[in-house]
């Protein structure tokens, strides 16, 4: 009986969790989609250009020097460089499902890239912003913004789990999470993208790294599972 209202109960915890993560999950999905179906129709959204305009009237050339360097990060073959070191190295060391999971983020760049086709959002127009550099591609939805939050993002969700909880790992955590709003920041600042292509790179950048994270998670509690004692085992 005592087993049988143990399993009964984690079931019900195992339900009650993946029917949130699902209900997110979609929630996200429907977002993107209707933004997506935005963007497609307008070439900028409301408030798309005060918030650029505001942004480009911080001056300082710290500020200016800060944003051209995070920017700098989310250039496409330096990235997939970084991701094929990484995972290059990750597999040497014998974390295998991590450097898998690290080389799916490659996936991003593909996904995005259709999505900008489709959408075929021109980009911010010299005549209204500030345009730094030049790009060639739609600007819906924006591809730094999606790189930086899957391959950042599931840096930080693989980082304590891989090397512990101390104080350098929580630092170098809160480092890659801290980067994701940043380079959000910086395309618009550089008259690249608006606000409504950034937050459609944050979507999309979710709706790609929730699975990777789930499949670590998913594979490492059945780990768990499979090694806890069963009740008889424990009374013995």
């Amino acid at each position: 009986m005592e087993r049988s209202d143990t399993i009964s109960s984690r079931l019900g915890r195992y339900v009650s969790a993946h029917r949130l993560a699902a209900f997110c999950y979609t929630l996200c999905l429907l977002l993107f989609v209707a933004l997506a179906f935005a963007a497609a129709m307008h070439d900028r959204l409301p408030g798309d250009l005060t918030l650029s305009l505001r942004l480009q009237g911080v001056h300082g050339k710290l500020f200016g020097d800060a944003m051209r360097t995070i920017s700098f990060m989310g250039n496409d073959a330096l990235l997939a460089a970084e991701v094929l070191l990484l995972a290059g190295g990750l597999w040497i060391s014998r974390w295998r499902r991590a450097s898998v999971l690290v080389l799916l983020t490659l996936v991003a760049d593909g996904i995005s890239y259709i999505v900008k086709e489709l959408v075929s959002r021109p980009r911010p127009s010299a005549y209204l912003v500030r345009v730094t550099g030049s790009e060639s591609t739609p600007s819906f939805p924006s591809g730094h913004a999606v790189h930086f939050v899957v391959i950042f993002g599931l840096l930080a969700f693989l980082v304590p789990r891989l090397f512990g909880r101390g104080m350098f790992v929580r630092a170098l955590q809160g480092l890659l999470l801290l980067l994701i709003p940043f380079v959000g920041i910086s395309r618009v600042y550089l008259g690249v993208h608006w606000t409504s292509d950034v937050l459609g790179g944050y979507l999309l950048g979710i709706l790609i790294l929730w699975p990777l994270a789930a499949s670590w998670k998913e594979k490492n509690d059945a780990n768990r599972e499979a090694k806890k004692p069963t009740p008889i085992a424990r009374r013995r």
